[in-house]
């Protein structure tokens, strides 16, 4: 099995690594612009390449991670569906719904196995707390909270590519609440300010915000967001039910606790994400690798389904921040 890696930036490198814990490194590829700064920071059996075209027509993939900047992957996916090459792409796949569903065609097409990279399906925690709620431990499930605050903002050249905190950070729990929920979402209401970095409003982005969600069962979800939260990486969930609660609670930097008679203390949150989320890349990359070998194991790809109703859901909080109204959702792709 071949897998090249398109993009070494933070995520790239992630993946590299966890790729190459499973497979030999002359086994995997890496395409990057940059590539003269990467090759002190990889193994000298990985084969290198400025560009995917390279990378596809000379080392033949089986499948190809995208890493690589939101605007360049539907021209990658294209190819590859063109090619029969087997996608893992990192999110958000594209900014235009559009474009989304003439990539969902070309996939069906082809034949090919997809895969959207919201990771955080596979963090053993949050996993434990979607077993919990199949096995009705808080019975019929009514209100959903999910807390997910960054240490601080990215580079504003970042931020003014990304598409914006809801198709950049919010996605994610957008996706995480359609999971657990296991419903589709029919309304979004959202409130959001910069409170942090005024230069976001140049660029008609924000970075705090708090969303409500409604699901076609009911049920409610809180989602809050911040771009700052100087105690580290806040990423908390609680699940609220007719029998009871489940909490996902945040990782800390280490478990040791100090009591005394002036205040409990305890270590702060992990830093970021590649921290926080560091098992959850890892089950993510044996997940793809088990499906592309044939071996399902206990994990399901996530599908460009899944990645146009998180994205739809992205496009109406923000639509829903602007217009200072609810905005309904369509809940069929």
């Amino acid at each position: 099995m071949k897998i090249g890696i398109i993009g070494y930036g933070r995520i790239g490198k992630i993946h590299y690594q966890n790729v190459i814990d499973l497979l030999d490194e002359s086994h995997v590829s890496i395409c990057d612009p940059k590539i003269a700064n990467i090759k002190e920071d990889v193994s000298r059996n990985t084969p290198l390449h400025s560009d995917y075209h390279s990378l596809i027509s000379t080392f033949k993939p089986d499948a190809v991670i995208i890493c690589s900047p939101t605007p360049t992957h539907f021209s990658i996916i294209d190819h590859c569906c063109n090619k029969g090459i087997h996608v893992f792409c990192e999110k958000p796949v594209d900014l235009s719904i559009d474009q989304m569903y003439i990539l969902k065609d070309l996939i069906d097409g082809a034949g090919i196995l997809f895969h959207v990279g919201f990771n955080r399906r596979y963090d053993p925690d949050f996993q434990l707390l979607k077993e919990n709620i199949l096995l009705n431990e808080i019975g019929k499930l009514h209100q959903l909270h999910i807390v997910s605050r960054d240490p601080g903002l990215p580079p504003i050249e970042y931020i003014e590519s990304s598409g914006g905190i809801f198709l950049d950070m919010s996605i994610h729990d957008f996706d995480m609440a359609r999971h657990l929920v296991g419903y589709e979402v029919n309304e979004v209401y959202a409130k959001g300010d910069v409170m942090i970095d005024y230069r976001l409003r140049d660029i008609g982005d924000i970075d705090t915000a708090t969303i409500v969600l409604s699901f076609t069962n009911g049920v409610q979800c809180i989602i809050q967001n911040s771009r700052q939260s100087t105690y580290g990486y806040d990423q908390r969930i609680e699940a609220f039910g007719e029998k009871g609660l489940l909490k996902a609670n945040n990782k800390l930097e280490n478990r040791i606790e100090l009591w005394n008679k002036s205040a409990l203390q305890s270590a702060k949150p992990e830093h970021f994400f590649l921290e926080r989320y560091a098992k959850s890349y890892q089950i993510e990359a044996e997940c793809f690798l088990a499906h592309l070998s044939g071996k399902k194991g206990n994990h399901n790809l996530i599908q460009m389904n899944d990645a146009i109703k998180a994205t739809q859901i992205a496009i109406a909080a923000k639509q829903s921040v602007d217009m200072k109204v609810a905005v309904e959702v369509p809940c069929d792709i």
